[in-house]
C-alpha cells in the first residue's frame, strides 16, 4: 500500500519536480593567417573515433567570397557539455578536402589547442572541455 502511495505521489508531483535544463553553449573564436581568396573549413569532433573517421559533431565553412582579408570570426552554437577538438584547414586547390604531402598536410591547417607535432594530431592531445560558453578559441593557420 505504501508503495502505491509513493508511486501515485511521484506521478502527481513529477511536473513540479526540478527538470534538468537543456543547456547548450557557444564555442567561438577568430581565425587568422589565411589567404582571403580560398575557402576555410572547420569541423568540431566529439571523440577520438569520430576524429579518425571524420564524423564531425558540427561543421562550418567560410567561402572565399565572404571571408574578410585579415581575420574571420566563427561560432559553433548548440554545443553540449563535453570534450571536443576543432580542426581547421584552408582548401587551396578547391577540391573540398585537406590534401596531404609527404611530411603532412599540404594545405594550411591547425587545431584549436595548437598541434605542432611531426605526427598526426590525437584527440587526447588537442581536446578541450566545454562546460560554458567559450569565446577565445582562436586559431592561427600554418
Amino acid at each position: 500500500m505504501k508503495l502505491r502511495f509513493i508511486y501515485v505521489c511521484f506521478i502527481l508531483f513529477r511536473p513540479c519536480m526540478a527538470q534538468p535544463a537543456d543547456t547548450t553553449f557557444t564555442v567561438s573564436g577568430i581565425i587568422t593567417n589565411y589567404k582571403p581568396d580560398k575557402t576555410i573549413y572547420l569541423a568540431m569532433y566529439s571523440s577520438e573515433k569520430d576524429f579518425k573517421e571524420r564524423t564531425f559533431y558540427k561543421k562550418l565553412r567560410f567561402i572565399k567570397e565572404t571571408a574578410p582579408a585579415d581575420s574571420v570570426r566563427y561560432a559553433f552554437t548548440g554545443v553540449e557539455t563535453g570534450e571536443y577538438i576543432i580542426a581547421v584547414y584552408q582548401d587551396m586547390n578547391g577540391d573540398g578536402k585537406l590534401n596531404m604531402g609527404f611530411f603532412g598536410p599540404a594545405e594550411p591547417y591547425q587545431m584549436y589547442r595548437r598541434h605542432d607535432g611531426m605526427f598526426a594530431p590525437k584527440f587526447s592531445n588537442c581536446k578541450f572541455t566545454v562546460t560554458g560558453d567559450i569565446d577565445t578559441a582562436h586559431i592561427v593557420l600554418k
